[in-house]
């Protein structure tokens, strides 16, 4: 009877230490599968290590006490199959909840992949399409750049024909047609010389623009027809200014 109840007590030892996940063989530092004597070997020598007179003040009783509760269930072969079987029941468990937890962190890995992706391209499709805004401003604002330079053109163009030719047109024109009336008239004059017909340097009819008094200078004769154009645009401007306005 005695015998019974301490192997239920060792049984009741068994309970509460698998509950706790407590690895008696370690306590021990005996591998699982060691021998009874080895078993005892160990728990000699644990108990050496950690009993009152080696350890004094630094004595830890609950370790103290479960070194001998290690003994007693290893030493009894029921409490120790049961507490073996309790032992790989529980690791068993742990390994289920460990591929569990690493089942549920693929998952949980592979569903953040999954959205970062998502993410990703949806970053992606906004900035192709913002790209596109910037695309179609660029282009608008491009063509209405061209428009108005055209339309600037353009209004320049009719301004300037409703106007007429400015005067360094005027005066670069006016230069050109004396230049080819003096080489005209060098080159007639040359040809009535070589007959021995006209006088060379006869003074010719005055033009509008243009006098022949051989009193005036190459550029008061210039100055005079400047200023003869002057007046002229002045006239036109002023009367495109009445027109204007009314």
């Amino acid at each position: 009877m005695s015998e019974q109840r301490n192997i239920n007590d060792l049984l009741a030892l068994v309970k509460d230490y698998s509950a706790r996940d407590v690895d008696l063989y370690a306590l021990l530092s005996v591998p699982a599968d060691a021998p009874e004597k080895e078993i005892h070997r160990g728990w000699r020598r644990q108990n050496l290590l950690h009993h009152p007179d080696k350890t004094r003040e630094a004595f830890d009783p609950v370790v103290y006490e479960r070194i001998g509760h290690a003994r007693d269930i290893l030493m009894e072969p029921a409490s120790r199959q049961a507490y073996d079987a309790a032992r790989g029941a529980a690791a068993r468990k742990r390994a289920e909840r460990e591929a569990m937890d690493k089942e549920k962190r693929r998952y949980i890995d592979e569903l953040e992949a999954a959205e970062k992706l998502a993410r990703m391209k949806k970053e992606e499709e906004a900035e192709k399409m913002r790209e596109l805004d910037r695309e179609r401003d660029r282009l608008r604002e491009e063509g209405t750049r061209r428009r108005e330079a055209e339309e600037r053109e353009d209004r320049e163009r009719r301004e300037r024909e409703a106007m007429g030719p400015s005067l360094e047109e005027q005066e670069a024109e006016l230069m050109r047609k004396i230049e080819d009336k003096a080489k005209r008239r060098a080159d007639r004059a040359a040809r009535k010389a070589e007959k021995g017909g006209a006088r060379a340097g006869e003074p010719r009819p005055a033009s509008y623009y243009f006098s022949t008094d051989p009193a005036l200078s190459y550029e008061e004769k210039v100055a005079g027809v400047m200023g003869k154009l002057r007046a002229r645009q002045a006239e036109r401007e002023e009367r495109r200014r009445a027109a204007a306005a009314t």
